[in-house]
């Protein structure tokens, strides 16, 4: 295999010169392997006929040849390609997912891209089962004893878990999602996680972020910590027991149910997401009610980002081979990186389009956000002071963040101050 691949991307290395140089295969039947696998017997042909094509393209043809070279390939009668795909089958190990969200809900996009990206690097070999709804505690247990392979949600969800998951979601005047990425890939934050999940038997990967939330739906506009007491909340993560400092009352409601209940006034005020989400759970045409009138607040100061996480259960990726696990890095990332990218896609209309409906915006003051700095910073403190490990986390988060703050005032927010100003004419003209 590798001998054909490597012939073929040396003729396609050609379509940078004017001229084709000639070709010259060695069939893989003549490799030191006498029996090969269906697989290799087909590559060998696919590459084979894409190079003949190649080679009797006029010189001049240049970039142009690489369609119909490639389309001869795709085309090419394999004799053994139904070989070839029950060979394949058998090497993959079945694969199964749980989500702890409803099918339809947005969050299970990742799950999708995850699914669309398994299938392409597998060449459609490695079928993954999902199965969406599925309760959180149930999901985890699930995947920790074997029964299903691989579940995904947020390190929040998971009510046996040590205190340092909400670092790997999001932890309030955090790290961004590109800086939590950095901190995962480039400042020890994998190693961490990895440590994190290891007793319960699991691998964790990235499964996207939702990036820089909002601050919530209020009944009424928010100026100090003593407007949230009394107020009865649904908000995910550390920034709830932040809050709950100022007086406020945490309510677990699922999503799914947060306009009803705000209807119903069994809850006062919420935050769910993205602008995105928020509009897919209906939450602008609740605000913009005569019985339940809300006010839009931001920044989300207690999820900064919002990460997803893909869990595989520890003997599961044990009997993989070193290529099937490179596979599952490759989809995780991929899921990851699309639906991180389209968050932010959708969230720059989606804001615009729910501000010209004529809700209400509204910017917590200064004052305000330096006073649950303080209160989230002594949160965070508490939440990791009788955990080892977790003291670790918590170390080496603000290590990798303690540099962000450096380098940001000088980098993207310097420019990001001054990128929406409009020059004037005197400027213009100097």
């Amino acid at each position: 295999i590798l001998r054909s691949h490597c012939t073929c991307c040396c003729a396609l290395n050609l379509f940078s010169s004017p001229t084709l140089l000639p070709i010259h295969t060695t069939p893989l039947a003549a490799a030191s392997s006498p029996s090969p696998p269906p697989r290799a017997i087909e590559l060998n042909g696919m590459f084979s006929a894409a190079i003949s094509a190649l080679a009797r393209t006029s010189p001049a043809g240049g970039p142009r040849a690489l369609a119909p070279a490639l389309a001869l390939a795709q085309a090419a009668p394999f004799p053994h390609a139904r070989a070839e795909r029950q060979y394949a089958t058998s090497v993959y190990p079945p694969l199964s997912l749980s989500s702890v969200w409803p099918e339809t809900f947005v969050n299970n996009d990742v799950v999708r891209s995850f699914q669309h990206a398994l299938a392409e690097v597998s060449g459609g070999a490695w079928p993954l089962h999902v199965k969406y709804g599925v309760k959180k505690e149930i999901a985890f247990d699930e995947v920790r004893a074997g029964a299903i392979s691989m579940t995904v949600g947020h390190s929040t969800y998971w009510p046996d878990t040590a205190p340092a998951s909400a670092f790997f979601a999001s932890i309030p005047f955090g790290l961004g999602p590109e800086e939590f990425a950095a901190w995962v890939s480039h400042g020890g934050g994998k190693e961490l996680w990895r440590e994190h999940y290891r007793p319960h038997n699991l691998v964790p990967f990235m499964a996207g972020d939702t990036g820089m939330q909002m601050g919530g739906w209020f009944n009424k506009r928010m100026r100090s910590t003593k407007d949230f007491a009394g107020v009865r909340m649904r908000i995910e993560g550390l920034g709830g027991p932040t809050l709950a400092r100022c007086g406020l009352k945490v309510v677990d409601a699922p999503a799914s149910k947060l306009a009803t209940m705000l209807r119903e006034g069994s809850l006062d005020a919420c935050e769910f997401a993205t602008p995105s989400m928020d509009l897919a759970a209906g939450l602008p045409t609740v605000a913009l009610s005569e019985e339940c009138p809300l006010i839009y607040h931001y920044p989300g100061w207690h999820q900064p980002s919002a990460v997803f996480e893909f869990l595989l259960n520890g003997d599961v990726h044990e009997q993989m081979s070193t290529q099937q696990r490179a596979m599952i890095r490759a989809a995780a990332r991929e899921a990851s990186e699309s639906f991180t990218r389209s968050n932010l896609a959708l969230n720059r209309g989606v804001l615009l389009e729910i501000i010209n409906s004529g809700v209400i915006m509204h910017q917590f003051p200064l004052d305000l956000l330096l006073e649950l700095k303080k209160l989230a910073e002594e949160e965070v403190c508490e939440h990791v002071h009788h955990h080892e490990f977790s003291r670790e986390v918590h170390e080496s988060y603000h290590r990798f963040m303690d540099t962000m703050i450096r380098w940001g005032p000088m980098s993207a927010h310097a420019m990001w101050q001054w990128r929406d100003v409009q020059p004037t004419s005197s400027h213009s003209r100097d």
